[in-house]
């Protein structure tokens, strides 16, 4: 399930969107390979402070995002708990212990950044769990491409996820990045609820928490 803190999510399978003439996409397992335009006529030096660009084409380069493993338990944890008030996350009345899910962890200077949790079924790839606590540094998209090269090479024919109806900044991310809604379950997010009582009432901008919306990317 995407939720608590899903940041927008790209990779080598989508195009990323251009940061000015700086593009960067990120591949499963390796650092980030970019191609800079040079001016023609760059002029002077600048002094000014880093721009949010640069400081984004920095983080990027140092982050990679790599299969987790069991030296990162505990940190993963600590990211379910602060995202989920716990490690389990309900979905589709389904609840998991993501903490013990396969996993996608994005890692800068040693750190996790972020953390994608997922299963796989047949022919198919659910996202359960992606979360990116530090928003607009591309996190979120590493995570769902590596997660799209991970459903490839298991033979999967399709990506998806489910979100909630609060959760705008996400349907959008999705889609900007291919991802379609594909189900509306009125009163999912209600069912889910008597699962686990700590799922709020209401979410992202105060909109009323009731329903589940799944999207899918086609990998066929």
């Amino acid at each position: 399930m995407s939720g608590g803190n899903p940041h927008p999510t790209a990779s080598m399978l989508f195009t990323p969107e251009p940061l000015g003439s700086v593009h960067l996409p990120i591949a499963h397992g390796a650092t980030v390979n970019r191609r800079i335009r040079q001016s023609t006529n760059p002029g002077p030096p600048s002094t000014d402070k880093p721009s949010l660009q640069d400081k984004l084409v920095v983080a990027l380069l140092a982050m990679k995002v790599r299969a987790a493993t069991d030296a990162d338990s505990e940190a993963i944890v600590e990211v379910l708990t602060a995202t989920w008030g716990g490690t389990i996350a309900v979905a589709h009345g389904i609840a998991y212990d993501a903490a013990t899910l396969p996993a996608l962890v994005a890692e800068q200077d040693g750190r996790i950044v972020g953390l994608l949790t997922y299963t796989i079924v047949d022919d198919e790839l659910e996202v359960v769990t992606i979360d990116a606590p530090v928003r607009h540094l591309g996190v979120g998209g590493a995570l769902i491409g590596a997660a799209a090269d991970v459903a490839r090479q298991a033979g999967a024919q399709r990506l998806w996820l489910i979100t909630t109806n609060d959760n705008l900044d996400a349907l959008r991310f999705y889609q900007r990045r291919g991802l379609r809604i594909v189900g509306v379950s009125p009163g999912a997010v209600d069912a889910s609820r008597v699962v686990k009582p700590s799922i709020p009432l209401t979410g992202a901008y105060d909109i009323p928490l009731h329903d589940e919306l799944t999207l899918e990317l086609r990998l066929d």
